[in-house]
């Protein structure tokens, strides 16, 4: 967050839920904040609503557009081509040097309901239930997930006592 801050005119895109703590914690530290719900699309997805292939589509921004994407626990619930599409994706519309956040369940949080993430006061991380998206989630190993987002260089990865893990990666 502190290196975004520094940037100006710093452009963020969040694919995680529409959450207005969020939106509200971003507003305030950054020019301009873009909000693409791909929870929804997947949704959709999955219930057939979207022509096939149509749901990447929402994220046909230009090329080196963002200083960081907020992929927040996304690829707990893709597929792992799908988790090679929104790497691809991110890795085009990052600018050099720009920043990947990924939140990620643990081995802990198998079969728990569909979740997104929230910021709270002092920084604070909290984990609400999204029963109605509906879709499945997909533990992975540091190592699974470190290999699918290999177009990125690992900075930072925290593992919180809740059993989320963290990671902040940079485009390369």
């Amino acid at each position: 967050m502190e290196g975004l801050e520094q940037v100006r005119e710093s452009q963020v895109l969040d694919v995680g839920s529409i959450c207005g703590d969020n939106i509200t914690f971003f507003a305030r530290r950054i020019k301009r904040l873009y909000i693409c719900d791909m929870f929804f699309h997947l949704s959709r997805d999955s219930r057939g609503i979207l022509p096939p292939n149509q749901i990447w589509k929402h994220l046909d921004y230009p090329p080196h557009s963002f200083d960081g994407i907020l992929l927040w626990n996304l690829i707990d619930y893709l597929n792992d081509s799908q988790v090679g599409r929104i790497a691809a994706l991110c890795h085009d519309m990052l600018k050099p040097e720009g920043m990947v956040l990924a939140s990620l369940a643990g081995k802990s949080m198998s079969g728990t309901v569909p979740c997104y993430f929230a910021i709270k006061d002092r920084f604070r991380l909290e984990i609400n239930p999204k029963p109605e998206i509906g879709l499945s989630l997909h533990i992975r190993s540091n190592r699974e997930v470190l290999e699918l987002l290999s177009l990125f260089t690992p900075e930072k990865s925290y593992l919180y006592q809740n059993g989320i893990r963290e990671y902040l990666l940079r485009n390369n």
